[in-house]
């Protein structure tokens, strides 16, 4: 997830720029109001956990309205279309922060929570490095690249997700109801 966010989020003032109506500081205007837009999404996606969702279905789904969104972002941008562009922006910010911080300190067990955690974070800026690199090949190819493979890897995500197991850490205490999984 942090590779698809990370490339799309380090593209777009180039994105933006590049649809040929706006200068390098409206387009930066334009980056401020996605990264302000995704600001509640952490308090929403600790309020969607706890809905009958639970964690492992929210943070797929908004890894999946992550997705969408960023094909709404490609679309738009291929319309030119402002206001489109503006409310895709703000929905990939707040999607994608949404369950995701709310989830990953609880799905380990406390005994390896700290190591865990730090790992996960660790992969999280391995993804954070090499989005930039992997992004700027990829945009040789053409503009809408970038944003599309950030779609996919969405995706892909939000399908892994699924086939985590939802417990509360703690050796897998699963609310009294088993649970399939293919990993956990």
């Amino acid at each position: 997830m942090a590779l698809a966010y990370t490339m799309f989020n380090v593209f777009l003032p180039k994105l933006l720029e590049d649809s040929g109506t706006k200068s390098i500081e409206e387009s930066l205007w334009d980056v401020l109001i996605f990264t302000l837009g995704g600001c509640p999404g952490a308090v929403l996606g600790a309020r969607l956990i706890l809905t009958p969702l639970g964690r492992r279905w929210s943070l797929a789904g908004s890894t999946l309205a992550t997705a969408a969104f960023c094909t709404l972002f490609a679309l738009a941008q291929s319309v030119q279309s402002v206001w489109a562009v503006r409310i895709s922006t703000v929905g990939v910010g707040l999607a994608s922060t949404c369950p995701l911080y709310s989830w990953t300190p609880e799905i380990f067990a406390t005994k390896v929570r700290g190591t865990a955690c730090g790992i996960a974070s660790a992969l999280s800026r391995v993804g954070g490095i090499i989005a930039p690199m992997l992004g700027g090949a990829l945009f040789l190819f053409g503009r809408g690249v970038p944003v599309y493979t950030s779609m996919g890897v969405f995706v892909f995500a939000a399908a892994c997700v699924l086939m985590l197991r939802e417990d509360e850490g703690e050796g897998g205490r699963s609310r009294g109801r088993p649970v399939r999984a293919v990993v956990h």
